[in-house]
This record gives structure tokens, C-alpha cells and sequence, in this order.
């Protein structure tokens, strides 16, 4: 990064926070790629509206949900916000077709 780059990252971080601190982990630095199109999101995850959490390990049985880091919740619903194509190779085609209707017509 040149100097200009630098000194405009920081000021980002500076007023955002660094993004792993909202359990954001960008691929390239904060100036090179969004992690998210949604200017607000920094603003709800810091106030609770949103919780960002680990990937996931494994769904069920009910709502229960594991993550990779081993922690569990109950949930009523998922949003899968990534914008690209995703695969639950653990779940049965069943299971699949209830969470992602049309899925296993691929």
C-alpha cells in the first residue's frame, strides 16, 4: 500500500473498528474490497440488531444450530447474505430441499 492508502485505512479503522473486531474477515484490506454493500451493517452489528457468527458445522435436530467454533444456538431462521452460490453438503437432499427450495434442481 502506498502512503495514501495507508494513512486512509487507518482513519477507516479508526472510526469503524478494525472489521474482525464485528466479526467481519475481509479477504483484502478494508480498502480494497467491501465486505458487505450495506453502509449500515457496521452500525447494527455494534448496537446487538445483528450478530454475526462463525460458519456452520451442522444444522438440527430442531432448531439448533452448531458452529465451527463449537458453539450452539436456537434459531428460528438463517439468512445465508453471502451473494454467491453456496453448498450444505451436510444436510440429506431432503433436508437441502427444505432449507433452499428449487436446490436440487440444479
Amino acid at each position: 500500500l502506498d502512503l495514501a492508502e495507508k494513512v486512509l485505512q487507518t482513519l477507516v479503522c479508526v472510526i469503524l473498528g478494525l472489521p474482525k473486531t464485528w466479526g467481519i474477515y475481509p479477504m483484502t484490506s478494508v480498502l480494497r474490497s467491501h465486505s458487505t454493500v450495506s453502509h449500515t451493517l457496521y452500525h447494527h452489528i455494534q448496537r446487538g440488531h445483528v450478530l454475526v457468527r462463525p460458519d456452520l458445522a451442522s444444522l438440527g435436530p430442531g432448531k439448533k444450530v452448531t458452529f465451527t467454533d463449537g458453539s450452539l444456538g436456537w434459531y428460528d431462521g438463517i439468512v445465508m447474505a453471502t451473494g454467491y452460490t453456496f453448498n450444505l453438503p451436510f444436510l440429506s437432499k431432503n433436508d437441502r430441499e427444505h432449507v433452499m427450495p428449487g436446490v436440487n434442481e440444479l
